[in-house]
């Protein structure tokens, strides 16, 4: 009979976690970096390594939260809450400012793996979804709905006007 270890699929291990297409970090409690996936790299344009040396503060200097008006160490109080306190984030929307200077818009989730090994109690999982693409498309449709509406109102106003003297004509009366 074989040993069930042996079929064991490790979901954690950074080959499985860079393919999948979210932002995926884990941190232990002592804020120290477990693992950062691809993704999170691209989309903030640090390396694992980059994060690890700036710690928590780069959270707080990613985000720019600009729904909320919140100084630098009320931001880092924040992720605090979330790695330390153990409080989860649901569908919290926020803009990131980049390595690059890009605005990214992503929708994160925090999430407490208890008992994840041995040597670590419980790890902080932040997992975020880039809507950036998303942000872009829904501008795009914004803009064109507001021409489709001011060339709407303009071709109403024609209607009700008769082309040679200028003067309203009978749809308008009608």
């Amino acid at each position: 009979m074989d040993n069930q270890s042996d079929h064991d699929l490790n979901i954690l291990s950074s080959e499985f976690i860079d393919q999948i297409p979210l932002i995926i970090i884990g941190f232990a409690l002592d804020g120290k970096i477990l693992f950062w996936n691809k993704q999170a790299e691209s989309v903030t344009g640090y390396s694992k390594d980059e994060a690890n040396k700036a710690g928590l503060s780069l959270f707080s200097r990613l985000f720019q939260l600009d729904t909320i008006k919140m100084t630098q160490s009320e931001r880092a109080g924040v992720f605090e809450a979330i790695f330390f306190e153990k409080k989860q984030l649901r569908k919290n929307k926020a803009s990131i400012m980049s390595k690059r200077g890009e605005i990214r818009h992503v929708q994160w989730d925090s999430y407490l793996l208890e008992k994840y090994r041995r040597d670590l109690s419980t790890v902080t999982v932040v997992v975020g979804t880039d809507l950036t693409q998303s942000y872009a498309l829904q501008q795009k449709i914004e803009e064109k709905a507001r021409y489709i509406k001011s060339v709407t109102n303009r071709l109403r106003k024609y209607i009700s006007l008769d082309p040679h003297t200028g003067l309203l004509n009978y749809r308008h009366f009608i």
